[in-house]
């Protein structure tokens, strides 16, 4: 039930990023209560530095110089109210930034500051809590330093403003298990010769119980309920028919991995009753041409399910791309189509959200009239930039009139001993390229002299789901790396154009990846 990408390719190696539910702002309603109570506001110290007496008591970490002092301040960094940095912040609203995992709130995660031209300013570091609470200076940018001097996997965001509170999720080491389905429901639906198992983003068959199971890591969504985070993969069985129709389904949404043995497979019973299956269609309106894929998904907590494409049936009067959507299970529907270009693995789409169907069979309706104008990313890569940092360019499709562009760099060191990643989140530019900023006394986490770049992917994006820049660098996690098989490649989820968007939104999205993407089938 796993896809893998090479052993030695940084995408397998390095932390990213995954989905949550929903939205990924992690708001922090009573930060400001709080802060009243308890905070007292940053100074400037005689050393030149700054006080940091926030909600977490963050830290700014003294300057280092090698990757030694540069891991002891991650794991000795404690709160502290001087400052041996030397810095000092715009007055104005503070800034918050959580970073947070399935395992919980991540302290002493090292955060670089730097000027609107990508110049060092200060290192700082996460709470107790997992949040550095303080001020910053307007329009600057910051690092967030995840993963270790080995295998980093640096977040970089641009334009950040007094007020913003920022969430970015960590992935961090996503479990794989075992698990052995011991029994579903009988009788099953009638008809039934078959099944299909999807747990999270992946599906695999079996025809009976009990059946072992393993889910890989590339399987799982990290899923919030409450601020609180589990990594999760929800389980669906699927019973089918000699020709391949979906006769029933039942599902347990709230599969979370966090709760499984580690140490042996655990014991999974799927009880309750199976769910007729309903036809949902996928209506493209208004595309520019045929489209190069479509899908539907289930929304399940956040995730988004694979759902199972319908063979041609004459009771669903002749519709194209139907497909069996999951009652009791699903929360909502997601579709997607996909234009492919030539070159490289570039593509634009669009996926919006929509209730899950009142009748069957229904309709998802997808207005695609923003792709015919949408700009067509091309001739992008990634190569050593201002100081040897990644700079990401591309050659044609101008985005300065987007809400927000993403792109991912891969690196690997000279000696090829160091895979890394670095993602960086920006607003509308004119410029063709996006520069990794400087990391100041932190320099051992980036590429360092001699490193190539075999992997790039951008990404621009517009839509309701997406509003304004503020949205996305206060949720840097939306943009999620596609991984090994690109953007809007046929299978998982995982490789969709977007993440589960909010109810009732949409998004537009150019991308383009290089390498193109290898043996990435459904």
């Amino acid at each position: 039930m796993k896809r893998h990408a090479p052993p030695s390719s940084p995408r397998s190696r390095a932390r990213r990023s995954i989905r949550t539910n929903g939205w990924l702002a992690l708001p922090v309603p009573s930060l400001a209560v709080l802060c009243a109570a308890a905070c007292s506001s940053a100074q400037s110290t005689s050393d030149g530095g700054v006080d940091h007496k926030g909600l977490d008591g963050a830290v700014v970490v003294e300057a280092s110089t090698d990757g030694s002092e540069a891991d002891a301040a991650r794991a000795d960094a404690a709160p502290a109210s001087d400052a041996a940095d030397g810095a000092t912040a715009d007055a104005g609203a503070p800034v918050s930034i959580t970073v947070s995992s399935a395992a919980g709130p991540e302290p002493n995660v090292l955060i670089v500051n730097d000027d609107a031209s990508g110049a060092y300013v200060a290192t700082y570091s996460t709470g107790p809590s997992g949040t550095f609470w303080g001020p910053l200076p307007a329009s600057s940018m910051v690092t967030i330093l995840l993963g270790t001097v080995a295998h980093p996997a640096l977040h970089t965001i641009v334009g950040v403003q007094p007020g913003d509170a920022i969430t970015l999720v960590d992935s961090g080491d996503v479990p794989a298990e075992n698990f052995i389905l011991t029994s579903i429901p009988q009788p099953p639906p009638s008809g039934t010769t078959q099944y299909l198992l999807t747990a999270g983003f992946c599906t695999d068959g079996f025809v009976g119980t009990p059946s072992p199971y393993y889910v890989g890591s590339d399987c799982v969504s990290v899923e919030e309920n409450g601020g609180v985070f589990a990594y999760g993969a929800p389980l669906l069985v699927r019973a089918m028919d000699d020709a391949q129709h979906v006769v029933g389904s039942i599902g347990q949404k709230d599969f979370q991995l966090a709760t499984l043995d580690d140490g042996g497979s655990a014991n999974v019973a799927l009880t309750g009753a199976w769910q007729t299956p309903v036809a949902e269609a996928l209506q493209i309106l208004n595309g520019p041409s045929v489209p190069s894929g479509v899908s539907i998904a289930d929304v399940v907590q956040g995730t988004l399910v694979p759902t199972r494409a319908q063979p041609p049936d004459p009771a669903d009067g002749g519709l194209e791309n139907v497909y069996y959507v999951d009652q009791g299970f699903a929360d909502s529907m997601q579709g997607q189509a996909v234009w492919e270009s030539s070159e490289g693995f570039a593509a634009v789409g669009v996926a919006s959200n929509a209730p899950f169907p009142a009748s069957s069979p229904g309709s998802l309706d997808l207005d695609a009239t923003a792709v015919a104008t949408f700009p067509q990313i091309g001739g992008g890569q990634a190569v050593a930039g201002t100081d040897g940092l990644p700079r990401i360019t591309w050659s044609t499709g101008a985005l300065d009139a987007v809400t927000a562009i993403a792109g991912f760099a891969e690196w690997l060191s000279q000696d090829s001993q160091v895979a890394g990643t670095w993602t960086v989140v920006a607003p509308p530019t004119t410029d063709m390229f996006l520069q990794a900023p400087a990391l100041g006394p932190q320099a051992s986490w980036g590429p360092g002299s001699g490193a190539t770049f075999p992997g790039v992917t951008i990404f621009a994006a517009q839509g309701t789901a997406l509003p304004t820049y503020q949205t996305a660098r206060q949720s840097p996690s939306f943009f999620v790396d596609p991984g090994p098989c690109g953007l809007g490649s046929p299978g998982l989820p995982a490789s969709a154009i977007a993440p589960a968007l909010p109810p009732g939104t949409s998004l537009v999205v150019s991308g383009y990846t290089q390498p193109p993407p290898v043996g990435c089938g459904p």
